[in-house]
């Protein structure tokens, strides 16, 4: 199996729970069932409901939650296949016992753009995005598969409207660290009346809607606690001088379990921008689901509709 660099999930994460057995670490086996495969009823679990196994290893008091199969996962995370709320440790000592399968990290995004507008009418930024946990790990696991140039080539091809020049790749292979991407890009405002129109969100984290349903009787799982932030600076020309900012404005889900947020501080001739949106629960009861439809509408209003206008100074 290790020579050939095959086998299935069961065969590596035994080989893997049995490796650390021998070396003396405390390892137990943890059966769970895949998002794909739905939940196991705890009240009265049956072994064919479990199609998932991953090991659990405990040092210091402290458990990692470990499956062998991808080399894009960081020390202590699983897939995420696996975030499917909870599994069945099997402990042949003391019992078995439900553990939640939760990850230690929380998952984000930060996004930092600074856009400057030259005297040609030119919008040239420099941008560093950061992908943190399972973000990270998508990135990475999209970069594993394809060559890395193409997978430039894409990225650059998702937007047509935006140059992206001097692209760079941080931490690629160190998932202990945060992967991080960093280019330049440029990109021509829309001109009205002599009237410049600049949406800042060059790229929007969501460009639509992803509940589509009038209603949905079962429960939203994103699979872990998620952040986004975008900041951007935009700076004018001595000449130039903003027009209309759009209002500050927040919207927070009952109970503390989200909240959007934008707000517009400007300084002579620059603008900052924070945008901020947080799952502060990675799991949403179906009552939720009109709620959350409506937040994902403020979030695609504020990322796509979003206008700074400015104009020449006479």
């Amino acid at each position: 199996m290790i020579k050939n660099k095959t086998g299935n999930v069961s065969g590596i994460n035994i080989l893997t729970h049995n490796i650390l057995k021998q070396q003396g670490f405390n390892v137990q086996p943890v059966l769970l069932s895949t998002r794909e495969n739905g939940y196991v009823t705890k009240i009265h679990p049956v072994i064919s409901d479990f199609n998932y196994i991953i090991t659990q290893l405990t040092i210091d008091g402290e458990t990692f939650l470990l499956d062998a199969t991808e080399n894009t996962l960081a020390f202590g995370e699983v897939p995420f296949r696996c975030l499917n709320q909870y599994g069945r440790l099997l402990d042949f000592k003391n019992g078995s016992a439900w553990i939640d399968i939760r990850p230690k990290q929380n998952s984000s995004y930060l996004y930092k753009d600074k856009i400057i507008l030259d005297e040609n009418l030119n919008l040239n930024g420099h941008a560093k995005h950061v992908f943190v946990g399972y973000h990270g790990y998508f990135k990475r696991k999209e970069l594993d598969q394809v060559n890395k140039q193409k997978f430039i080539d894409q990225l650059k091809k998702k937007n047509e409207e935006i140059t992206i020049s001097n692209f760079n790749i941080e931490n690629e292979d160190n998932t202990e660290k945060n992967y991080v991407e960093e280019f330049d890009f440029s990109f021509a405002p829309e001109e009205i009346g002599g009237v410049l129109y600049i949406n800042p969100f060059t790229k929007p984290f969501f460009k639509e809607n992803p509940f589509k349903l009038s209603q949905r009787t079962y429960p939203v799982d994103f699979g872990y606690k998620d952040s986004y932030t975008h900041l951007v600076s935009l700076e004018l020309p001595k000449n130039y001088e903003f027009i209309d900012v759009p209002k500050n404005s927040s919207y927070s889900i009952p109970n503390k379990l989200g909240n959007v947020s934008v707000i517009f501080q400007t300084k002579d001739n620059q603008i900052m921008i924070s945008h901020r949106i947080t799952f502060n629960s990675p799991y949403y009861p179906s009552e939720y689901y009109a709620i959350l439809k409506e937040f994902f509408n403020l979030i695609v209003q504020i990322e796509n509709d979003t206008l700074i206008t400015i104009k020449k100074i006479n």
